[in-house]
């Protein structure tokens, strides 16, 4: 948080909650990927990526690229996309 208040000063909210999971422990799982929740699609997936805080802080990772998420390709992609963008500001 240091840092991002460094950043952002008050704009930046403190979390609210926290959450962290062991999935690999986990008998019934042992291990977890991203999906599609019912109802969402492609859409959901990229307003997850992108800029935010006037173009200060970007979000990029397997989970914001609508067509490989779930795969280290995804995160790939998604991070050539944001550097893209970043250099094109």
């Amino acid at each position: 948080m240091v840092p991002l208040r460094a950043m952002f000063g008050n704009r930046f909210p403190a979390p609210v909650a926290a959450q962290i999971t062991r999935w690999g422990q986990n008998p019934l799982s042992l291990g977890s990927y991203s999906f599609n929740a019912v109802g969402t699609g492609p859409q959901t997936r990229r307003a997850l990526g992108g800029a935010d805080w006037d173009g200060a802080l970007w979000f990029a990772g397997e989970a914001t690229e609508p067509g490989f998420f779930g795969t280290a390709h995804g995160a790939y992609l998604s991070g050539q996309s944001v550097a893209k963008a970043i250099l094109q500001q």
